[in-house]
């Protein structure tokens, strides 16, 4: 179940959808090739890194902040 904090952001993004680019509306609305962002059991981390930044840049107006990016390898073995 998505968070009710995403839940509004996801609403809040969807009220300024002008100041979308294509591919955000993509994500945000669902096209050919996925759904809408709202209509999915459950998040990722990275998916909700990403409505961070969209809600951020496109709502709340900020400017483009440098994005951390942190990878374990990993040896996993079974």
């Amino acid at each position: 179940m998505i968070e009710q904090e995403y839940i509004n952001k996801i609403e809040e993004i969807k009220q300024n959808n002008d100041k979308l680019t294509d591919w955000e509306k993509g994500f945000i609305f669902g096209n050919d090739d996925s759904t809408p962002i709202d209509t999915r059991p459950s998040l990722s981390i990275s998916q909700k890194a990403i409505i961070d930044r969209i809600h951020n840049q496109r709502v709340q107006g900020k400017g483009n902040e440098p994005v951390t990016e942190v990878r374990f390898k990993s040896d996993r073995r079974r």
